[in-house]
């Protein structure tokens, strides 16, 4: 658009310098200049006008994709209505469209007064920024990405570590059309990790403090956990290179079927 004004300006403005310099008064052809600035018109109109249906086009294609979102989450809004975990759908402006009442709950709001809203007018604006950044991450990845966070329910006062899946929609056309989200309370699942976690250092703080070899294994005679003096009698650095492994891998062979004989032979009386 640009070059077209200038191209038309240029070629009057050279008609003019080379008269100057001739030393001759100028000689202006009016019908000539007048059809050429015509000409450099209408060619800036035409691109105008295509850059302006081009921008249509693609506002209605962003439009049809958005619309497709909403009617797919209206069309199953008994399924989303009936699901126990919160569930959203955001436009690629982070605009709500659609939730369930699971989400809404954590809002202590109606799924009315969620969607045509943004995180900004329902939370703090901390909290509405890293929405947002995950968001991003996201739409640039073009896959799920999940996340955790700690969330304050303004229904019930309680807080739960939520993991969120986001989702990317596209369009037909390739581009963003939008972002689903799925959170899943996942608070009990890792308290009882890190109960598990802590369960397993005193376990294993206790066997490395005895002075003799301590072992456990499963019942195909697979090593679960050694303590120090067991892994360093067979040639191992470190107890857990250990695991895993049953007495073949690390006794000579006519002394590992004697353990593993009397492995079984234990299993099978269930006496010492």
């Amino acid at each position: 658009m640009l070059w077209a004004v200038a191209a038309g300006f240029c070629l009057v403005g050279n008609v003019g310098a080379e008269t100057v310099a001739s030393g001759w008064l100028p000689v202006v052809d009016t019908a000539s200049a007048t059809s050429q600035m015509a000409l450099s018109l209408g060619l800036t109109t035409l691109l105008c006008l295509a850059l302006l249906i081009a921008l249509v086009r693609r506002g209605r294609q962003l439009q049809a994709a958005q619309q497709r979102l909403v009617l797919a989450a209206t069309g199953h809004q008994s399924i989303l209505s009936s699901l126990p975990d919160p569930v959203w759908m955001k436009d690629r402006n982070g605009v709500f469209l659609a939730c369930n009442p699971a989400f809404a709950a954590l809002f202590g709001k109606s799924i009315a007064d969620i969607v045509g809203r943004t995180m900004f007018e329902l939370t703090s604006a901390e909290q509405a920024r890293q929405a947002r950044r995950r968001d991003a991450v996201a739409s640039e990845s073009g896959r799920p990405v999940d996340d955790e966070e700690w969330f304050r329910f303004a229904s019930t006062g309680h807080s739960s570590l939520l993991l969120t899946t986001r989702v990317p929609v596209f369009d037909d056309a390739g581009k963003l059309a939008g972002i689903v989200g799925i959170c899943h309370d996942v608070t009990e699942l890792r308290r009882t990790e890190e109960e598990l976690r802590k369960r397993a250092s005193y376990q294993r703080a206790l066997i490395d403090n005895f002075p003799f070899m301590v072992w456990l294994k499963d019942t195909d005679s697979r090593f679960l956990a050694v303590n120090r003096p067991f892994a360093e009698a067979a040639g191992f650095t470190a107890a857990d290179d250990v695991i895993g492994k049953t007495d073949l891998d690390i006794w000579p062979g006519e002394l590992a079927e004697a353990y593993r004989a009397d492995d079984r032979s234990v299993m099978a009386s269930l006496q010492k």
